[in-house]
């Protein structure tokens, strides 16, 4: 899996993973968690704001779990389109299936998508407004919370 210039690899032999960067390769214990550490440690490589924002993201939404570092691999992989249609206000490539494309809406007072963890029964619930959070969604609101989103085209 290649995250940013990161490649990340399970290590059978060594039953660890791998992140390498250049010529350095840091390890991590086998796992999901340590999957998912290499995947923060290449985020962290990558763009360090990007990796506390995601970081602050995990601690006040611990529920959120991996999706968090999901996020950052769509916005790094530069996934998340502008759009501006109606309502829709960004279109997002799926990272696990590049041919499809996601859209995310405004409507009311909440975003949404058309994706199926969005609309399934673990997609997390976060905020006061019971705000439903897939990683599509999280890409769009991470890029406003950084300031890389333009102001004008979000709902006021």
């Amino acid at each position: 899996m290649l995250v940013a210039n990161t490649t990340i690899e399970y290590n059978r032999a060594a039953r660890e993973w791998e992140a390498t960067t250049g010529a350095e390769t840091l390890s991590f214990p086998s796992g999901e968690q340590g999957k998912q550490a290499a995947i923060a440690t290449a985020i962290a490589v990558a763009d360090q704001e990007l990796h506390e924002a995601l970081s602050k993201m995990l601690a006040r939404y611990p529920q959120l779990g991996s999706r968090v570092w999901r996020i950052g691999m769509l916005i790094l992989a530069g996934h998340v389109q502008i759009a501006q249609e109606d309502d829709v206000i960004a279109k997002v490539k799926s990272y696990s299936h590049p041919d499809q494309i996601h859209t995310v809406i405004w409507s009311g007072r909440n975003y949404f998508c058309d994706c199926e963890d969005f609309h399934g029964p673990h997609c997390p619930r976060v905020r006061w407004r019971d705000q439903r959070l897939c990683i599509h969604v999280g890409a769009v609101q991470t890029l406003n919370f950084l300031g890389r989103w333009p102001n004008d085209l979000l709902p006021g």
